[in-house]
């Protein structure tokens, strides 16, 4: 399957997805060109089509608050270390609830997608140093089967 036809199926599901560069975590659409970057995520089936027409190796990326979505993206061993301690730490569960996975192009990282819970904010983190980041209701990250600049293929674990 071609990725415009991924990208389809997630705006089928409700999931707002727009165009990264072919093997790359950047917006396709550059700010000169008018590009908003996550903003420019839609469910738009004419719309996507355009942007995959134009350039059909597009990766792709998933607008997760206008998504509904929250991601945790893990990165490798010691972020599965910082994320159990964190949930230890604030009376979270553990191991964390059943959900959706996907692996990530780096080595040993994975995605955990979650529902947004209705009529709350979840702000979108990164720290310098982490090995866990928090994407919510603004921000973005790239589904399968993009490919990482590495060459590595995300892959859903679980399957949607």
């Amino acid at each position: 399957m071609a990725l415009i036809d991924f990208a389809l199926q997630y705006a089928a599901r409700g999931w707002h997805v727009f165009p990264l560069r072919p093997r790359s975590k950047l917006p396709l659409l550059s700010k000169k060109e008018g590009g908003r970057g996550f903003h420019d995520a839609t469910t738009d089936r004419q719309q996507l089509e355009a942007w995959w027409a134009r350039e059909p190796n597009a990766n792709i990326g998933l607008a997760t608050g206008a998504s509904g979505l929250v991601v945790i993206d893990v990165d490798g061993p010691e972020g599965l270390k910082e994320l159990e301690a964190a949930a230890r730490q604030h009376g979270g569960e553990w191991p964390m609830p059943r959900t959706l996975v996907s692996r990530t192009g780096r080595a040993g990282g994975f995605h955990l997608f979650y529902q947004q819970p209705a009529g709350a904010t979840i702000p979108s983190s990164q720290v310098k140093g982490s090995h866990v980041d928090i994407r919510g209701s603004s921000g973005y990250v790239i589904l399968p089967p993009s490919i990482h600049p590495s060459g590595a293929v995300y892959q859903w674990v679980d399957l949607p």
